[in-house]
């Protein structure tokens, strides 16, 4: 199964759902992506072209041509990208799925994560403490 994510974050993130989940068969759990988080893993770009993309173990081949950069979640996965990161996992901070939905063979996962996710849980916090007074 694929995992097709949209969310309202870092693309790192989207790399390690999308990574694990397809390497498992199965949705990833909150402990399984705070684990990857926390362990701090380095994330490294590499350049290449398209004659020598071979030489990266990518889940799936890129749909561009020309100089390709390949992101590397270090000891995780492979990923053609031309998106931003960060430089390691551990700069993900905080993660809230918000939903996952069935989507073209895939999941769509929408999320926060960063300051994004410590803003929501705070705003919510507050709106229920100040619902139940």
């Amino acid at each position: 199964m694929a995992l097709l994510v949209i969310g309202i974050g870092m693309l790192a993130l989207m790399r390690l759902l999308s990574s694990y989940a397809a390497k498992l068969h199965r949705p990833i759990t909150y402990s399984e992506l705070y684990r990857i988080v926390q362990e701090n893993r380095p994330i490294l770009s590499h350049w290449t072209d398209a004659e020598n993309v071979h030489r990266f173990p990518l889940r799936q081949p890129p749909k561009v041509t020309g100089a390709l950069r390949i992101v590397e979640i270090r000891d995780f996965d492979f990923s053609p990208c031309g998106g931003t990161h960060v430089s390691a996992t551990g700069q993900i901070g905080l993660i809230k799925v918000l939903r996952a939905e069935k989507n073209k063979g895939g999941v769509r996962v929408e999320f926060l994560c960063g300051r994004r996710a410590v803003s929501d849980y705070a705003w919510k916090h507050d709106f229920i403490r100040r619902t139940a007074e």
